[in-house]
């Protein structure tokens, strides 16, 4: 199912689009869209924490999993407004790839 990956500030400006519309189910699949699709966003994406969005739900590293029918939204955040967010790449980066199907 198409969803929306809606991307922002430091991100949006990085990847020069603020969103991309995919084949996908879970937030996972959306972090594996940009790192298969963009060189060198996982460098980029290290230095800072995120949080994710499915509709108004939070996504935390245990539902990244999370089939979900909402568009997701990738939020770069301040540093002191951490939760709930995902801590680190490693929770982000530890995935399958999928290839880019529609911009």
């Amino acid at each position: 199912m198409l969803k929306k990956i809606k991307v922002y500030g430091t991100l949006r400006k990085f990847l020069g689009h603020a969103e991309f519309e995919v084949d996908l189910n879970t937030p996972r699949e959306a972090i594996s869209f940009l790192v298969c699709n963009f060189k060198g966003i996982e460098k980029h994406m290290s230095k800072q924490h995120y949080r994710i969005q499915c509709g108004t739900k939070v996504i935390t590293e245990d539902l990244l999993n999370w089939n979900t029918q909402e568009d997701i939204k990738i939020i770069p955040l301040v540093h002191g407004n951490f939760l709930p967010i995902l801590l680190g790449a490693g929770a982000l980066f530890g995935s399958s790839a999928i290839a880019a199907t529609t911009f």
